[in-house]
């Protein structure tokens, strides 16, 4: 769907009317002293009318100066972001390194403020404001400090480090150059000691295989993630530096390996949307170097390097109407090959060594544990083709449609409590929209009633 955009005011009630097409509405609200903290996403059907209510926190305003942490000098056009009622909204500093935010928000709750520069590591900063204007700054991890106020506008200043750039080349096992492989960059840091912060950079290489990728921080280690199928997927893992400029060597792709098969239910019918992951059992653990502590203008410790990594730890699909799933470009090795259900659990879990270059199938049957919910969608006598059946519980959800017959199977599911069924048609000779949600237990054959949707 197009994006479409609408600015208006409301009436004297709070009111206002607005009409869109089908798709995801996001909606938020601002006046002169209060303004909605986060975006309200609803999801519109039909030509139904549905009521959005935003609820409008206090705001305050907040600002700061901005400086290079070598010579001290305030640094000019520094995109400074902090939660608004548009996620594009920013402010840049002006010619002495100062900035204005006129509308923060004045919540109690901790909000991010980021400032990013080209030729510089970003910055991160946890600004909280309560609705009676006093505020503070959460102190880094190895510190006591905190900065604090009690009176608008909040002082937020940092001073931004030379941005480190990993540069280098992919090829494949002839020495030739390879292509748009794409790289991404990952590390996290100690912002807070609870929580741990990413710093991320992406890029692709160029037709001679090199690749550079800036705006990252110095003083924590990181790893890159170089794809290119069908070549399998490598990590490699880099230390923390103590140059701003980090040269790695040649990264050498091979032709990857798959692994693809079938996920049964425990009657050996084919289990649709189920989670298939495999992880990589022979990865290196991530190197944790010595941190290097960096201090900013306010004498904060901004950096500890977390040592944590997402990407390249697994991979994962789910399986098609007919239980089949593929993973591919992966790297010769060991790996743990699992079918998940709700909350992530695994329901099966199996062992299997990669050979290069190799095609492996697997068939995972799911134990007997697991309940299977069916069904038959019809209506007056004749089956329903095609239907969207939904079912959720507390977050998770999985889904399938409803087969030449009529029928349908939800597998993966258990007892512990009820789920919620929903059930979506449209027919294909009228256009008419069909619908039904209800509490249903996985144990049970439910019996569906179709309402139609006005238009």
């Amino acid at each position: 769907m197009e994006s479409k955009d609408h600015v208006g005011e409301t009436d004297e009630s709070g009111l206002l009317v607005v009409e869109f097409p089908e798709g995801t509405l996001r909606a938020c609200a601002r006046s002169a002293t209060r303004m909605s903290s986060a975006m309200s996403e609803t999801i519109l059907r039909g030509s139904r009318e549905q009521h959005i209510e935003l609820m409008l926190d206090a705001v305050a305003s907040v600002r700061g100066h901005v400086s290079d942490a070598r010579t001290g000098e305030p640094l000019e056009g520094v995109r400074v972001s902090a939660p608004t009622v548009s996620e594009l909204e920013y402010t840049e500093t002006d010619r002495g390194g100062d900035y204005a935010i006129a509308q923060f928000p004045a919540t109690g709750r901790g909000h991010r403020v980021v400032f990013r520069k080209a030729g510089f590591a970003s910055a991160l900063r946890v600004l909280t404001i309560s609705e009676k204007g006093d505020w503070t700054i959460l102190a880094a991890p190895g510190s006591d400090k905190q900065r604090a106020g009690l009176v608008v506008p909040a002082e937020v200043s940092v001073a931004l480090a030379p941005e480190l750039r990993i540069e280098g080349t992919v090829i494949d096992p002839s020495g030739a150059p390879i292509s748009d492989a794409a790289v991404s960059v990952e590390g996290y840091f100690h912002l807070m000691p609870s929580a741990a912060t990413p710093d991320l950079g992406q890029g692709r290489t160029d037709a001679g295989g090199h690749y550079s990728i800036g705006g990252l921080r110095a003083d924590i280690s990181h790893s890159l993630l170089v794809s290119s199928p069908p070549y399998g997927q490598v990590v490699v893992e880099l230390p923390s530096s103590s140059t701003f400029l980090c040269s790695v060597e040649p990264i050498m792709l091979e032709k990857g390996s798959s692994v693809s098969g079938l996920v049964l239910d425990p009657a050996g019918r084919p289990a649709a949307d189920v989670e298939v992951r495999i992880t990589f059992a022979d990865r290196a653990a991530v190197r944790t170097p010595e941190n290097i502590e960096l201090v900013d203008a306010a004498g904060i410790p901004v950096s500890a390097d977390a040592g944590q990594r997402v990407q390249g730890k697994y991979r994962q699909t789910r399986t098609d109407l007919g239980g089949a799933f593929e993973i591919g470009s992966l790297v010769a090795g060991h790996y743990t090959l699992q079918a998940r259900g709700e909350r992530s659990s695994s329901l099966v879990t199996t062992s299997i060594l990669l050979k290069p270059a190799e095609k492996q199938t697997e068939t995972l049957q799911l134990p007997a544990t697991c309940i299977t919910m069916s069904g038959t969608l019809a209506r007056n006598g004749t089956p329903l083709v095609g239907a969207r059946i939904l079912v959720q519980r507390d977050g998770w959800s999985t889904q399938t449609i409803t087969r030449e017959d009529g029928k349908f199977w939800v597998a993966a599911l258990d007892d512990t409590s009820p789920y919620e069924l929903s059930v979506n048609y449209t027919d294909p000779l009228t256009g008419a929209e069909w619908e039904a949600q209800q509490p249903v237990w996985a144990t049970a054959c439910p019996d569906i009633e179709l309402h139609e949707v006005p238009k």
